[in-house]
């Protein structure tokens, strides 16, 4: 339509250059009569025109709208992924320095827990060796006791079998096996209270045992777990 419009005013400027130019008055009527058909037809043009005129500002309106929130977007997402991307690191630093703070005070925990449980440990292997240290003793205590028991019921006996039997004799034998019975009924009550003391000083080592390797199994589960903190902490730093 508007190229119409535009041939027409072409058309138009024509026939006045032309009739400038010619300067005679012979073609002036049938001029002047295509001039009412030239008007109306003009006259139809002009709102077709001016409708495409609105069409294509309004158009042209839309697509700079359009641009613009393009840009709009693209910049926005832009800012938005270096906002997020900062908040990220931050977040990530922060909570690496929480890690390392946790950890550290973890660490230091199973440090001293492991210190107090070696002590422990050592604590128990001394007394187990003392409680083992007298129990031998007491086992060489129970054997000399009854080798001088022996020999003392060997001497009753050949003191028994001999030839010469007179009333001093039979008087010191009486008192000695007077005295070697005393003495084998204490070396008697003696053993009893030794097998007493022995069992249950063994119970006492049993129990000791017991202990120390349940302090040596925690000791280990303390160093596993120290051990894994540990390689978590290499990995964070890494």
């Amino acid at each position: 339509m508007s190229h119409n419009v535009n041939a027409n005013a072409n058309q138009n400027q024509d026939f006045l250059q032309s009739y400038k130019h010619d300067g005679s008055l012979k073609s002036l009527p049938a001029d002047l009569s295509n001039v009412p058909d030239l008007a109306s037809r003009q006259a139809q043009s002009l709102p077709v025109f001016a409708s495409s005129y609105e069409q294509k500002h309004f158009t042209e309106k839309i697509a700079t709208n359009f641009h613009d929130n393009q840009l709009t977007r693209k910049v926005l997402k832009c800012w938005f992924g270096t906002i997020q991307q900062r908040w990220k690191e931050r977040t990530e630093k922060i909570c690496e320095s929480k890690a390392q703070n946790i950890c550290s005070g973890i660490v230091g925990d199973y440090e001293e827990k492991i210190k107090c449980l070696n002590q422990h440990i050592s604590c128990l292997e001394d007394k187990i060796q003392t409680l083992q240290c007298e129990q031998e003793q007491y086992s060489q205590q129970v054997k000399k006791a009854f080798m001088r028991g022996v020999c003392a019921l060997n001497m009753e006996a050949m003191s028994a079998f001999g030839t010469e039997d007179t009333c001093a004799k039979g008087k010191i034998l009486c008192s000695e096996k007077e005295r070697l019975q005393k003495e084998v009924n204490r070396l008697s009550e003696m053993l009893c209270t030794m097998e007493k003391s022995l069992a249950r000083k063994d119970t006492v080592i049993e129990n000791l045992t017991g202990a120390l390797a349940k302090e040596k199994e925690k000791l280990h589960l303390a160093k596993a777990f120290y051990s894994c903190k540990e390689k978590a902490l290499d990995k964070k730093r890494e």
